[in-house]
């Protein structure tokens, strides 16, 4: 029930969002192989709306992974600050509930980004490079143990 309430408030925070943005909404998704330092490797695959206010973009975003004995997903969402029109650099942050096996490691993540973003008024590619911190129901923080790298495809709409 809980996990229904909070795709249930992520819907409408994300409606209300667009119903009031100014400009096109961005859609976009993603995907990345990880190699964290013990050389298990971990996929992911994300998709996030995200909604431009001036130059900050903020929205909700799904990730699902698999990884070495564990596999689940989060829900949270992203914030970016993009500088330029048709292709530019920024930099964010995001911050995830984790579900599935993954909640056993971790109740939550935060994860701070650099990102570059290239292309025309509907559609575009983007690269993004966070630090992932996670974060244990007993509160102890986890530090990143390597960077890890997103490509994205988008439209605007």
């Amino acid at each position: 029930m809980k996990r229904l309430l909070i795709a249930l408030c992520m819907a409408m925070m994300a409606a209300g969002a667009w119903a009031a943005a100014p400009d096109k909404g961005e859609l976009s998704f993603g995907a990345s192989a990880f190699k964290p330092d013990d050389g298990k490797t971990a996929w992911e695959a994300k998709g996030e709306y995200l909604i431009p206010f001036g130059h900050i973009y903020a929205g909700p975003s799904l990730s699902l992974f698999n990884g070495d004995g564990f596999d689940g997903g989060a829900v949270g969402g992203a914030l970016e600050l993009h500088f330029g029109k048709k292709c530019w650099p920024g930099f964010g942050g995001a911050a995830y509930k984790l579900f599935c096996d993954a909640a056993d490691a971790a109740k939550y993540t935060y994860e701070v980004r650099g990102l570059f973003e290239c292309g025309s008024e509907h559609a575009f590619v983007k690269f993004i490079g966070r630090e992932v911190y996670s974060k244990a129901e007993d509160g102890a923080v986890t530090e990143p143990d390597g960077t890890r790298f997103d490509g994205f495809v988008g439209w605007r709409f």
